[in-house]
């Protein structure tokens, strides 16, 4: 999905999240809520603002970093429709979408918004295995003690004996 970066920055301007975000990276403005300021400072270490945009530094181990862009919470739902279910991406599971999304957006809470649209899918949700239970082992049938106890019938018609005559 590409937007251009006016929208982008409108779209991050009115996530609340990531205008904190924004504010504490540019003029050092720290909400009110205790809790929101150390989630604030653990997630802004990893975030810079280049020409109006927020982005994130992203590092995992063996991995060369990346930049990504900090998706504002309005364009999750195009964004994730996009990555999961159409033409060139198919229906891959939870790990290859957000693999797929990482190569260029993050947010927070990445893996539940991925599982949802997942569990809404209705593609998805035809393929995937029924969990039904194995069936039971085949045991041999009682010993009967008198004629026509217990009667078979043939359901599948005669079958052709095999030559074994060379």
């Amino acid at each position: 999905v590409s937007w251009d970066t006016t929208h982008l920055k409108d779209q991050q301007d009115q996530d609340p999240f990531l205008l904190q975000v924004k504010k504490f990276l540019l003029n050092k403005e720290l909400p009110t809520g205790i809790r929101e300021q150390q989630f604030l400072k653990f997630v802004a270490n990893d975030c810079f603002v280049e020409n109006d945009i927020l982005w994130r530094r992203y590092k995992r181990k063996n991995e060369t970093p990346k930049v990504l862009i900090m998706l504002p919470r309005s364009l999750v739902p195009q964004v994730v429709k996009e990555a999961h279910g159409q033409q060139l991406t198919g229906h891959d599971g939870i790990y290859k979408t957000k693999e797929r999304l990482l190569q260029a957006y993050y947010w927070i809470g990445m893996d539940r918004d991925i599982a949802e649209h997942l569990q809404s899918c209705q593609k998805c949700q035809f393929r995937k295995s029924k969990t039904m239970p194995s069936p039971l082992l085949m045991t041999p049938l009682p010993q009967t003690t008198e004629p026509n106890q217990r009667v078979h019938a043939d359901l599948f018609g005669p079958l052709k004996a095999l030559s074994l005559i060379h």
